[in-house]
């Protein structure tokens, strides 16, 4: 996870959780740890629903930290628009219709893509994608696209989904990403730190952050139409006279998935006048969160990379609408797709995210810090594990430390349960004979391992990567309060 993490963050600066988040979480994991004997019961870092994000996610007071770091970013694409007879050489933000349909580029094919079923699921990152026909579901909602020339993958988890020019040297530089949004930035100042952003701007209300942008940014190509078949609007951007303009870095904000993924905008990699562009599409998904894409070249020189971006998207469709895989949770009782279903209590708000495989993790204010669930999994070879047994044979192949304790019941079924220690950063198992990642043993961790009737070998976890002194005694009161209330059900 760790080794995942370093890969993550090597591609794209700002792109993730921000430090302001990832430090103050550390601060609460730290105040906790005072007291271990009231971990149990606090209300404040945990959690919970499917899936892990990265060390860079926020949450103030549940709302608050999501729309905090949800100021962390707007977008900015678009085609240069100098004006001519001003001196201080600003720039004025063209605001075209809203109904306008005509467009210097195109944005649909003339005869739409169709979601090809067949089309073989991406679950690698951070390599290279030779032509032909791909499915992605880290987004929640499915789609699917064609390549006809070798492209650069970056980015596949955690609702984050990049594609890149094979030369791309970093974030904005020829790429194409896809992202889930739970807030935009606050149009009025996007580039203001996290602490000014406020709470920034509702995710589905594209046309009114456009309306309310701030002239620092030239907005052109402003459309309403489709995306994929799905109702979208489209817009170009371009930053204008702010505080980076000419300079390196990120400094634009445009919008955030509750704080796990920060989109920023990059002023570009020559001093060059305006020398970024960005072209942005805001999906609609039905009552769910919507979608946006993200089309960034940083030098003028690059424009043809939306020609071929063009080309890439008109083949683009989606499947079936799908909740956002990064959930925010509030406390009490609830219903996740964990294990085949589970009903669970919560002591407080929490973060929770959903993987397409199904299996999930609760997160606890950094991504070394977590409560996993699993259904099934394989050894590292791709063997299936059917006895808790086979499933200690595995990890202790992977040289794990493993010590059975006391066993337990959960809902009816005994579970037994075993303390993990690991050095290794090598996958000790997989959760899909497909998948290029699968599962690291933690640094310290408790396993709970349960041969259910009708599900099969299932896997709860309490896991620690860093700190472990200071930091297991903490995700361990989580997760055994987790598994107190535990319910396996059915979901409707």
């Amino acid at each position: 996870m760790a080794d995942d993490l370093e890969v993550m963050m090597r591609y794209v600066e700002g792109e993730g959780p921000s430090p302001e988040f990832v430090a103050t979480l550390r601060e609460r994991i730290v105040a906790e740890t005072a007291s271990p004997e009231n971990a149990a019961d606090d209300e404040r870092v945990f959690e919970i629903n499917v899936q892990p994000p990265p060390p860079d996610h926020v949450t103030t007071t549940r709302r608050q930290w999501i729309l905090v770091a949800v100021a962390t970013i707007i977008v900015i694409v678009g085609f240069l628009a100098l004006s001519r007879g001003s001196n201080d050489r600003r720039l004025d933000t063209v605001n075209p219709p809203e109904e306008q349909t005509t467009s210097t580029v195109t944005t649909s094919p003339a005869v739409p893509a169709t979601f090809a079923t067949d089309a073989p699921l991406l679950t690698e990152e951070f390599g290279h994608l030779e032509p032909g026909n791909y499915r992605v579901d880290t987004l929640g909602t499915p789609f699917t696209f064609t390549l006809d020339q070798p492209q650069a993958l970056q980015d596949n988890h955690r609702a984050h989904f990049v594609l890149s020019h094979p030369g791309s040297q970093g974030s904005s530089d020829r790429d194409i990403t896809f992202m889930r949004l739970s807030a935009l930035s606050n149009p009025a100042e996007p580039t203001a730190s996290l602490e000014a952003s406020g709470e920034g701007w509702p995710a589905d209300d594209f046309a009114g952050w456009l309306d309310t942008l701030t002239d620092e940014i030239v907005v052109s190509n402003r459309e309403s139409t489709t995306f994929g078949g799905l109702k979208a609007i489209r817009a170009d951007l371009q930053l204008g006279e702010t505080d980076c303009r000419g300079g390196e870095g990120s400094c634009v904000l445009f919008g955030t998935n509750n704080l796990f993924n920060v989109k920023s905008l990059s002023a570009g990699s020559t001093t060059a006048p305006l020398p970024s562009r960005f072209r942005i599409w805001v999906v609609e998904q039905d009552d769910q969160d919507p979608l946006a894409v993200i089309v960034g070249i940083n030098r003028e020189s690059d424009q043809d990379w939306f020609d071929t971006a063009d080309t890439i998207l008109s083949t683009l469709a989606f499947g079936d609408i799908g909740p956002n895989p990064i959930l925010d949770l509030p406390a009490g009782r609830v219903e996740l797709p964990f294990v085949g279903g589970v009903r669970t209590e919560l002591s407080g708000g929490s973060f929770a995210m959903l993987d397409p495989q199904g299996f999930g993790k609760i997160v606890l204010g950094d991504w070394e810090v977590h409560s996993g669930f699993l259904s099934n999994p394989l050894d590292s070879t791709g063997n299936v594990l059917e006895t808790p047994d086979d499933l200690v044979a595995a990890l202790e192949q992977g040289n794990e430390t493993v010590t059975e304790v006391e066993s337990i019941v959960i809902d009816g079924i005994n579970a037994r349960v075993f303390d993990v220690a690991s050095a290794s950063t090598e996958r000790t198992l997989m959760l899909t004979r497909d998948d290029g990642k699968g599962w690291h043993s933690p640094a310290r961790g408790r396993i709970w391992v349960i041969d259910h009737p009708d599900r099969g070998l299932l896997m709860l976890t309490a896991e620690a990567f860093e700190n472990v002194d200071m930091i297991f005694p903490l995700v361990l009161a989580q997760t055994e309060a987790i598994i107190e209330s535990l319910e396996f059900i059915e979901l409707g």
